[in-house]
């Protein structure tokens, strides 16, 4: 009898899994993320935005916060991966062109960068 009720609350516990999802708190992560940049402390930050990331792979905010902080650790490539990332999630995210410009100009890739500055003039041309 014992087992048989261990194996039936098994069986409820396993029907019960697939309706119930673990929740994030999406601001949390941003914040903590903003948190650590401004801290200087950027591989957690990294660490921080990669849980987003996971959770939110549309979060293109996340991404270009990723983006300044590998930026800042000189991993240009990553930064440079993230902030197009970013674009393509939000096509109209000026800092994002901006940012990418500056690292690709820090890249030596003078005419892309400057194909993104041209972008970034033309959606905020007050900026």
């Amino acid at each position: 009898m014992r087992k048989f009720i261990i194996a039936l609350l098994a069986g409820i516990a396993l029907l019960g899994s697939h309706a119930a999802h673990a929740q994030y708190n999406r601001e949390y992560f941003f914040w903590m993320g903003r948190t650590c940049m401004m801290n200087n402390n950027y591989q957690e930050a990294i660490r921080t935005l990669n849980i987003l990331l996971r959770f939110d792979e549309d979060a293109f905010e996340g991404y270009f916060l990723r983006g300044i902080a590998k930026y800042n650790l000189d991993d240009l490539l990553g930064a440079e991966e993230d902030f197009s990332t970013a674009i393509r999630l939000n096509p109209v995210y000026t800092q994002a062109y901006t940012y990418r410009a500056i690292t690709r100009s820090r890249l030596g890739n003078y005419d892309d960068a400057l194909q993104d500055f041209r972008e970034a003039i033309e959606l905020r041309p007050d900026l």
